[in-house]
C-alpha cells in the first residue's frame, strides 16, 4: 500500500509473512506467536502530509511504531521504537490515530478475538 504525500512517499507495512512480529497478551505479559487472522484496519484513504522539516533536510527512513490493538480493534497504545526526527515521528504517530478512528478487525488466535501488539513501519522516502 502506498501513500502519497506533499514532497514525498510514504509506504506502511506492518506485517512480517511468517507472523512472528505479533505478541499476545498471555498471563499478564506480552509472548511472542503466529496468529490465525492479523489484524488489519478498515479506513484505506488517507491525507497527511510528508513533513516539512523532513522535506527540506531530506531526510527518508523508516519510523517503527509499536501498537497494541485490543480484542475489540481498538488501539490501545501506539510508541515510537525507532525515531527519524524531523517531524516524522509526530506525522507517524498522527497516522496511527488517524488509521485507528475506526476499530481495527481483531487478531485472532484459536478463533477468538486477542490483543495483540506489535512492529507497524513507516516508510518515508522523497
Amino acid at each position: 500500500m502506498g501513500l502519497w504525500f506533499i514532497f514525498g512517499f510514504c509506504t506502511v507495512s506492518p506485517y512480517t509473512t511468517n507472523g512472528e512480529n505479533y505478541r499476545i497478551f498471555e498471563n499478564g505479559k506480552f509472548v511472542s506467536t503466529s496468529l490465525d487472522q492479523e489484524p488489519s484496519f478498515l479506513k484505506k484513504s488517507f491525507k497527511i502530509q510528508y513533513p516539512n522539516a523532513a522535506a527540506r533536510n531530506k531526510i527518508s527512513g523508516t519510523v517503527i511504531t509499536e501498537i497494541i490493538i485490543n480484542e475489540k480493534g481498538f488501539l490501545e497504545k501506539a510508541t515510537i521504537k525507532k525515531s527519524l526526527g524531523y517531524g516524522c515521528d509526530q506525522e507517524a504517530l498522527q497516522f496511527i490515530q488517524l488509521i485507528s478512528s475506526e476499530p481495527w478487525t481483531p487478531a485472532i488466535k484459536n478463533n477468538k478475538a486477542i490483543k495483540v501488539k506489535f512492529n507497524f513501519p513507516i516508510h518515508f522516502k522523497l
